[in-house]
């Protein structure tokens, strides 16, 4: 038997040393979707430009279908990694963390490849017996190749997320993906292959960014617990998987898959009931609108092993003080880039080309569906982290039947519109629905008084910002590029001056310390 080097007992932290993990996080977690999300868009804008709204819509509509399978075969064992890793780190029980590694690894990449195989068989079935589009069967057919390795670096990000490690999602997810993308796509657009040469650099990077993860991963655990030779053997390993780790990510699974069609239904029942030209354009608006809840995603990946430790260990003052704290600046820091998404909601759209500019509605609608998400704080989160996973599947039944209901009802009819409007209509009663548990079950909700500055704040620069571009009238793409920096800078401005916290600048304090280099503790942080 090989001797296991294990590490020191967890010392408990302080509420001041929360926050700085949460800063640390937060930071890393924020710049990098920051830039990742940039990323992203300027591929989706990059592609839409060369395939058109037809092309793109058929595109999306394939890439939202493996992207569901994706979900699926992760068998809810992303966040099941998360809670385990998390928590079993903490009490430094290094069997159960070796075993949650490998079990998560193990039974989702097994269901991957099942998905993926019955993607390839039945592809034909799927494009034209379901959405009646003969070429989505061609399209998913080779992009149901890239399901296991877009599981497999889901789960090892996943993993690393549970040590409060952000920075190799960062690097993997939100740089190097994106980024390949772009350049091969460039490359193999010049090159003539068009819609292939997308379907392409998606293959390609999906399976280095696999690699990449994977890599990631062993440096992370080995960096917590020095190996012996032997010890990650998968066989002897799996079964020392803490037990309820299948139990939770089952009863995660259904959640997962209702939460995802909540999202995504409104594009496969638009490519199910009206052309692709539809699809791509509500695709776009939807792409866009998704970059008021970077702030929220951000956030809660660097706060769920926070709430799973906290509950744990049943400190629940301090999980009740930092819900309030990590609510409050999600809403504070979503709401100029909400704004800015609703005033320059057409100049917006044209950046995808003049095809798009009619959908400036769904626009509006979706970006204030997921500002809405956003001020109602991560309440879904905690939630799924303390334990009420049960309570959340029951939630997503019933939204996701009265979404797909609004999407039978409205899309026939109003098309995009009325697509934005089922979806508006159901993510913000899903919203409020989890806000009102978590308030019964936990006795917790996010609101205080600081919630009103950075209101009153976004009324007067939204006053502002109309009034000059009534004087000062400027079109297209060149009112955006002159009036929404400035909205952002005078809405940094007030923040900053007026309305942080004494606290709020302890947290800066520490940021700007971590940055330079400098470990010393500020005072009451």
């Amino acid at each position: 038997m090989h001797k296991i080097n294990m590490p020191a007992p967890a010392v408990r932290s302080t509420g001041d040393d929360d926050r700085h993990i949460f800063a640390k996080g937060a930071m890393i977690n924020f710049v990098g979707k920051m830039t990742g999300n940039g990323l992203q868009y300027t591929y989706s804008v990059i592609i839409a430009r060369i395939l058109g709204a037809d092309g793109f819509g058929l595109y999306m509509l394939g890439f939202t279908i493996i992207s569901f399978a994706d979900v699926i075969s992760r068998l809810g064992l992303d966040s099941a990694a998360v809670k385990y890793i998390a928590q079993h780190h903490g009490a430094a029980d290094y069997p159960r963390v070796k075993g949650t590694i490998i079990g998560a690894l193990g039974y989702s990449l097994l269901a991957s490849i099942v998905t993926a195989s019955a993607i390839y068989l039945f592809a034909d079935d799927i494009g034209n017996e379901i959405f009646n589009k003969p070429r989505l069967a061609a399209l998913i057919q080779p992009l149901s190749w890239t399901i296991p390795f877009m599981v497999g670096m889901a789960i090892s990000l996943a993993v690393i997320q549970g040590f409060k490690i952000m920075k190799y999602a960062v690097y993997t997810q939100n740089l190097f993906l994106p980024t390949g993308n772009i350049v091969l796509v460039l490359i193999l657009s010049a090159l003539g292959l068009g819609l292939n040469g997308v379907v392409y650099s998606w293959m390609f990077t999906s399976l280095a960014a696999a690699g990449m993860a994977l890599i990631f991963l062993l440096r992370t655990f080995r960096g917590a617990y020095p190996l012996q030779h032997g010890e990650l053997n998968p066989v002897s390993t799996i079964a020392k998987a803490p037990e309820g780790l299948l139990r939770f990510s089952s009863s995660l699974l259904l959640i997962t898959i209702l939460t995802t069609l909540i999202i995504w239904s409104d594009i496969i029942m638009l490519g199910y009931f009206r052309p692709a030209h539809d699809v791509g354009i509500y695709n776009a608006a939807s792409k866009t609108a998704m970059l008021a809840s970077i702030i929220l995603v951000s956030f809660n990946a660097i706060f769920s092993p926070m709430i799973s430790d906290l509950y744990h260990r049943g400190e629940l003052q301090r999980l009740r003080s930092m819900f309030k704290f990590v609510s409050r600046w999600i809403y504070t820091i979503t709401l100029p880039f909400f704004l800015i998404l609703v005033l320059f909601s057409k100049e917006i759209m044209l950046i995808f080309g003049s095809d798009f500019v009619s959908g400036w509605n769904v626009l509006i609608i979706i970006a204030t569906t997921y500002f809405i998400n956003a001020s109602t704080g991560p309440a879904g989160i905690m939630l799924i982290m303390s334990g009420q996973q049960r309570v959340m599947m029951y939630n997503s039944i019933g939204v996701f039947v009265f979404n797909i209901a609004a999407d039978i009802l409205l899309i026939p009819d109003y098309g995009t519109t009325g697509a934005a409007i089922a979806s508006c209509a159901s993510i913000v009663g899903y919203c409020v629905l989890m806000l009102v548990e978590v308030f019964v079950i936990m006795k917790m909700h996010p609101y205080d008084t600081k919630f009103v500055k950075p209101l009153i704040f976004g009324i007067l620069v939204t006053a502002l910002c109309v009034g000059l571009m009534h004087f000062m009238p400027l079109e297209g793409l060149v009112a955006f590029l002159v009036y929404a920096p400035l909205l952002l800078l005078i809405f940094i401005l007030l923040i900053v001056t007026k309305g942080v916290t004494d606290e709020d600048r302890a947290l800066v304090n520490r940021i700007k310390m971590k940055l330079s280099g400098n470990s010393a503790v500020t005072p009451g942080l």
